[in-house]
């Protein structure tokens, strides 16, 4: 909710036009007029589809990197991670939890990922967002996604290792 009212209002307070905004606006190229209402076609700036998907897919991704005990250091090569003040891992209750599926897990926890960056090159290849228009979403979803998943996971964030 938060990246999207964000986005919205950046999308206001612009007024970028689309690449495609002369098609949505049914521009009469007699009249030199728009026939149509003006509306969406002048929303381009961020995309919102990128924002939003990848606000919800990193926040996922995240939460899925913590759950299966992927953070820095020892804990990456014994598969193992400290838990604190009553934090479950979906890690401890999985009977498979060698130091060779670790790179499997973080497959399946960036897994996620992939449907934002699908999304946002769907919005390019359709004509509605220019490419540093969707790189803006992207980096706004994933600032926002980063600070709530920070905010909400106070005593489970990754450690840094210290040798």
């Amino acid at each position: 909710l938060i990246t999207l009212v964000f986005t919205e209002y950046i999308k206001n307070s612009t007024g970028v036009p689309r690449p495609n905004a002369l098609a949505l606006c049914g521009y009469d190229a007699a009249q030199q007029k728009c026939t149509k209402d003006v509306g969406d076609a002048l929303r381009s700036f961020l995309s919102g589809h990128s924002s939003v998907s990848m606000a919800v897919t990193l926040f996922l991704s995240l939460c899925l990197i913590n759950a299966f005990g992927l953070g820095s250091g020892d804990e990456w090569a014994s598969g193992r991670k400290r838990l604190g003040r009553g934090d479950v891992a979906l890690h401890n209750f999985c009977p498979i939890s060698t130091p060779l599926l670790q790179p499997v897990r973080l497959f399946a926890a960036l897994s996620p990922l992939f449907y934002s960056f699908y999304s946002g090159a769907t919005r390019i290849t359709d004509y509605y967002h220019r490419g540093g228009e969707v790189a803006a979403g992207w980096a706004v979803g994933a600032v926002i996604a980063g600070v709530v998943f920070w905010a909400t996971f106070p005593y489970n964030r990754f450690e840094v290792a210290r040798h």
